[in-house]
């Protein structure tokens, strides 16, 4: 019998967790939790990529929602010291795509190449400092 190594397995992805609601309209506000620095949104990045198999980050939205709003709503986001803000319409218009995903107000932020080297100058240009 032939032994299998653990190296010879292969990962399973875990499928996004969708959730189902209305999409967003173009004025809502997109967050990104902390100073929109590379290394850590790197590690986001390889982190979805690789237990999702997407190329994204996290973001959170809630339609109507203020930005301080929409902090206050997510756990994550109360917790963290800078945001960075955005619109659907801005972000849509170049090439990113929203999915809400997990427990509102999170959203996946799909990246328009696998590459976030490809994506990381379009995508911190779409975001301005809260």
């Amino acid at each position: 019998m032939k032994e299998i190594t653990a190296s010879k397995v292969a990962v399973m992805i875990r499928p996004l967790p969708f959730r189902d609601e209305p999409p967003l309209s173009p004025t809502d506000y997109v967050i990104r939790g902390g100073a929109f620095e590379k290394e850590p949104t790197i590690r986001s990045f390889d982190r979805c990529l690789k237990v999702h198999g997407v190329a994204a980050v996290s973001a959170a939205a809630s339609a109507g929602a203020q930005p301080n709003e929409i902090i206050a709503m997510s756990r994550i986001l109360r917790r963290i010291e800078h945001h960075s803000w955005s619109t659907v319409e801005k972000l849509q218009n170049a090439g990113f795509d929203l999915v809400a995903t997990g427990d509102a107000p999170h959203y996946t932020l799909l990246l328009p190449s696998d590459d976030l080297d490809d994506s990381w100058d379009h995508l911190v240009r779409q975001f301005n400092s809260l």
